[in-house]
């Protein structure tokens, strides 16, 4: 490799790092409000907002889920939020931190701030396979709930 060619690798890896720390930076910045668009709609959350929490994103769940026309259960006694959509079934275990689909179970980090249950955006979406994309700039997650076939 010759050595204009590592001089632009290097000085390209050096650009995108700058850029990583500047969005996190400011995508931690508790004073900047963060907006959630869920299927093109804009979640108005109950009382607890978006924050973030040792570097990840958390969101209630219940005020996302609500605007996908999914069904959530919450069980007191054992701890565990359930949400469906036709016949598909989701469940979130809050004393054991996973979250189970289809016979397959994650571990999560899920947090109850304020008598909600928040959950990481990035490793729950991904466990459900469903679109999401952080914009920083705006400060907005974009979710695509209704774009998942949830149906079996």
């Amino acid at each position: 490799m010759s050595r204009k060619v590592k001089y632009l690798l290097v000085f390209s890896l050096l650009l995108v790092f700058i850029g990583l720390l500047h969005a996190s930076a400011y995508a931690s910045d508790p004073s900047v409000a963060l907006k959630v668009y869920a299927s093109g709609k804009k979640v108005e959350f109950s009382d607890v907002q978006p924050y973030f929490s040792s570097g990840k994103m958390y969101i209630p769940i219940k005020d996302v889920l609500a605007t996908g026309e999914i069904t959530v259960r919450w069980d007191a006694d054992k701890k565990v939020m359930s949400f469906t959509r036709g016949s598909h079934n989701v469940a979130i275990d809050v004393l054991r931190d996973t979250l189970s689909d289809k016979g397959q179970t994650w571990n999560m980090d899920f947090e109850i701030k304020d008598g909600r249950m928040c959950v990481p955006i990035r490793e729950f979406y991904r466990a459900l396979d469903m679109t999401f994309r952080w914009l920083p700039d705006s400060q907005e997650v974009r979710i695509c709930i209704l774009c998942l076939d949830l149906e079996d």
